[in-house]
């Protein structure tokens, strides 16, 4: 049995892996022109994430050179996100 800590925090983690995939799917078929695709990754990336907001990701991303980050806000926008 696994202990309610260890759970929390595995769940954290797996949480965070899922919406990582599904933002860089988004991503990669917002870029690529897929935008029925897109939109599908972008509904299921709310369901998880249902505040998510293209302006506050590009803010929390300081690392990425500011032309990615544009180019990524971009492809998110593509994809039907705010």
């Amino acid at each position: 049995m696994i202990q309610a800590p260890l759970k929390r925090k595995l769940t954290a983690i797996f949480s965070a892996d899922a919406v990582n995939a599904r933002l860089a799917l988004t991503l990669l078929y917002g870029r690529s022109g897929r935008k029925e695709a897109a939109g599908k990754e972008a509904q299921e990336l709310l369901k998880l994430v249902p505040n998510f907001s293209v302006e506050v990701w590009g803010q929390r991303n300081p690392s990425i050179n500011q032309g990615q980050i544009e180019q990524t806000m971009a492809g998110l926008r593509s994809a039907g996100l705010d």
